[in-house]
C-alpha cells in the first residue's frame, strides 16, 4: 500500500514527512502502552503460580451432586422427546 493512502476510505491523503513521523510516534507510544499492559498481566500470572496473591480469581471446576446431575439428564431427555414428537 503506498504511503498516504487510507485503506478504509480508499483515497489518497497528502501528508508531510513531519506528519508521518508524528503519526508513527503516536503509534509507537500506543504500542508501548499496550505492551506494558500485557507484560504486567504476565507478571500477575507468574506471581499467582508462585503463591502470591493476585488481583483476579481463578475459577474452579464446579462439581454437581448425583441428584442434580440426574435432574439435568431427565430434563434433557424430556426436551429430546418433545423434539422427536414434533
Amino acid at each position: 500500500m503506498p504511503w498516504g493512502q487510507n485503506p478504509c476510505l480508499g483515497r489518497t491523503i497528502d501528508m508531510t514527512t513531519r506528519e508521518i513521523i508524528a503519526f508513527l510516534d503516536a503509534e509507537i507510544v500506543s504500542l508501548q502502552h499496550a505492551r506494558d499492559l500485557i507484560a504486567s498481566g504476565e507478571e500477575l500470572h507468574a506471581r499467582a503460580r508462585e503463591g502470591f496473591s493476585a488481583h483476579f480469581v481463578i475459577k474452579r471446576k464446579r462439581n454437581l451432586s448425583p441428584e442434580a446431575r440426574a435432574k439435568i439428564v431427565e430434563a434433557q431427555r424430556k426436551r429430546w422427546a418433545r423434539v422427536k414428537e414434533a
